[in-house]
């Protein structure tokens, strides 16, 4: 992204170091995923966690684990074609993919990965033995566990500090973030019209009437991701800053508004 394009003082990263960190990051979750996506799930069999084989390309950790991944690779190939000269055409064809990513990334990944792990990890303190027993690390390794349950939320707080992304307009972030938590909950709620349980098994057991399923799902999939976008979105421009355009005599006039000295 061209350097110009910043709205306050503080400088970005190089394409150059963008494009190895972020390479780094690609590979390390691409290969997350390929173990996540090749253990043998049918072996577990708890009280409260079974059938995982059959309903595990529907939790929620997965989606968030594709689309860590693909924003990562998608980066690494865009900074690495900003490092190699590029036809002006070129130019602004990647320059609009990264717009588009860089949107996605603030408007859906990082707020579902803070909803991921914050939730996880807050239910597995009320009650660790229904929602993580300690038997779950002879099915799943630990570092796996960790992965992508607990760093989604520290990468997307790294992304957001180490590379600029420039903060879309809130109505077309909730827009985005609201369509995609809708698309899920309406995909588990097939699931369970059409095989009789909740993918999540600990929803069967303790969310046992319509009140409570409303409730759940009204916090998880639509209050706490919204707050959680717009503490994201406080942050990038607390952070990097924002750009304000003026029209002065006809002509526009960009003035840069740092929120933070640095």
């Amino acid at each position: 992204m061209p350097l110009e394009a910043i709205a306050s003082s503080r400088q970005p990263p190089t394409a150059f170091v963008r494009c190895v960190v972020h390479g780094v990051l690609s590979c390390m979750y691409t290969y997350t995923f390929y173990i996540a996506r090749t253990l043998d799930y049918s072996i577990i069999n708890l009280p409260t966690i079974n059938e995982v084989d059959k309903y595990i390309r529907y939790t929620l950790t997965l989606w968030t684990l594709s689309m860590i991944m693909g924003f990562f690779i998608i980066s690494t190939f865009l900074d690495f074609f900003e490092i190699l000269p590029q036809p002006a055409i070129i130019n602004k064809l990647l320059n609009k993919f990264r717009e588009i990513i860089n949107f996605l990334f603030i408007s859906t990944i990082t707020p579902v990965s803070m909803c991921v792990c914050s939730g996880f990890w807050f239910a597995w303190i009320l009650n660790s033995k229904d929602i993580y027993p300690e038997e779950m690390n002879n099915y799943i390794p630990v570092w796996l566990n960790h992965m992508v349950h607990t760093l989604p939320i520290i990468i997307c707080f790294f992304e957001l500090l180490f590379s600029f992304h420039k903060t879309p307009k809130l109505k077309h972030s909730l827009i985005c973030l609201l369509t995609f938590e809708t698309v899920y909950m309406l995909t588990l709620v097939i699931l369970r019209i059409r095989h009789g349980r909740w993918v999540y098994l600990l929803i069967d057991i303790y969310v046992n009437t319509l009140f409570k399923v409303i409730i759940m799902f009204s916090f998880l999939c639509y209050i706490f991701p919204v707050i959680y976008l717009i503490g994201c979105c406080m942050l990038n421009n607390y952070y990097w800053g924002i750009k304000v355009t003026e029209n002065i005599n006809n002509t526009e006039k960009v003035v840069n508004v740092k929120l933070k000295k640095t």
